[in-house]
């Protein structure tokens, strides 16, 4: 089984769209920047799109979407609770997002 970890926000209006793209890139390098507590990459992928180019009408303000897999719950609460490069790019990113939507599931 894996953890399948599904954020998606809406950035600020006064964003811009290089800012966006900075935040964008930068949610997709944690894959290879983040560590375990034995220095070793945990995460198993992180995939994601820059804007929502759905035409049903139902995106209720939210812009970039990301899906990261885990291999275990355990490796999803560290990069949640304890990860010192998400919680940079949480602090870094998270005064231009105005709302966000995370769902997590097994598979």
């Amino acid at each position: 089984m894996a953890v399948i970890h599904t954020v998606i926000f809406g950035y600020k209006p006064e964003v811009s769209q290089s800012e966006r793209d900075a935040i964008y890139q930068r949610f997709l390098g944690l894959k290879t920047l983040t560590k375990d507590v034995n220095g070793q990459p945990y995460i198993v992928d992180i995939t994601g799109g820059k804007e929502n180019l759905s035409k049903e009408q139902l995106a209720k303000g939210l812009d970039a979407a990301f899906i990261v897999t885990f291999k275990n719950f355990a490796d999803r609460d560290y990069y949640v609770n304890t990860d010192p490069d998400h919680a940079a790019f949480v602090q870094e990113a998270g005064p231009k997002i105005a709302n966000g939507y995370v769902h997590d599931f097994e598979v």
